[in-house]
């Protein structure tokens, strides 16, 4: 039974026909019991528990249900002993009718289904024989351009005394460039001695140049030499150079490094009285 037909079509049974208060809450709660068995042909119930649910005394709920009955809303028997009397709700709207209307919003929600389903499936079809034609496409262009480019690499005369020549050419360079460090080396290391008290240690001062040498250029390590070692007014000890010259690489910035304070505190008795020794330039 349609909960929602009955109600409605019960209300409209009571626009053309007369019927009290009690016997309409008496209906509602025959009409929740018949729910809550889901719908079952006959249910049982006892008078008590309807007087609760409709608000009636029990000489209400029986003169309710007798006039219920006489109506053709309703149908009860009584049981033998102090068994709950059986009822049954009578339906009150055209069954078949509703069974036809539910088949026909079946069929029509399987259609639209059907329909939807056939579209999707061409367009997938579409999509795919699109995404192979342009990956088939895409596949010749690249294998052709591939295959030109080998042809032409293949038909480039390499000769072996083209590859010697080249190789020749890059130890001429590689000779020049060691050249040029080592004379590089020589002056930066007298550079760096002069402006250190490291003058018994040369060989120190050459393996720390030679690492430097071979990441910049010689007028930028003479450049840092010449901006630490301005810092002081005085010659700077070959350790606090060293020092400064791996971890504080910037020639232009202005503020003294770590490795030139922890220098400063280190020796600050030692430059104790020279106040200027201390003061970046």
């Amino acid at each position: 039974m349609n909960y929602i037909r009955q109600v409605n079509a019960f209300y409209d049974w009571l626009l053309v026909n007369s019927m009290p208060s009690s016997s309409i809450a008496l209906w509602h709660a025959l009409m929740c019991l018949a729910n809550k068995s889901g719908w079952a042909p006959e249910f049982n119930a006892a008078t008590s528990a309807l007087g609760v649910m409709s608000g009636l005394e029990r000489r209400q709920v029986e003169r309710s249900r007798n006039m219920l009955k006489q109506a053709g809303l309703i149908d009860w028997k009584s049981r033998k002993g102090n068994q709950a009397a059986s009822y049954k709700v009578i339906a009150l709207y055209d069954k078949k009718r509703v069974m036809e209307d539910a088949q026909a919003v079946d069929l029509c929600v399987t259609e639209d289904a059907q329909t939807v389903a056939q579209k999707s499936s061409k367009e997938d079809l579409c999509v795919t024989e699109d995404a192979q034609t342009v990956a088939q496409h895409v596949a010749q262009h690249v294998a052709q351009h591939v295959a030109q480019h080998v042809a032409q690499i293949e038909s480039l005369p390499i000769r072996a005394n083209t590859l010697s020549t080249c190789s020749k050419q890059n130890e001429t360079k590689q000779n020049i460039r060691t050249a040029r460090a080592g004379g590089d080396l020589e002056t930066l290391t007298a550079h760096y001695l002069q402006k250190t008290n490291a003058s018994g240690n040369p060989s120190a001062a050459q393996k720390l140049l030679a690492g430097l040498l071979e990441k910049y250029e010689a007028d930028e390590i003479r450049e840092k030499i010449d901006v630490i070692a301005s810092r002081t007014n005085i010659r700077v000890p070959s350790a606090a150079l060293k020092t400064a010259l791996k971890e504080d690489w910037s020639p232009t910035e202005p503020q003294e490094s770590p490795a030139l304070q922890a220098h400063r505190q280190k020796y600050a008795a030692f430059y104790e009285g020279f106040p200027s020794a201390f003061a970046p330039k």
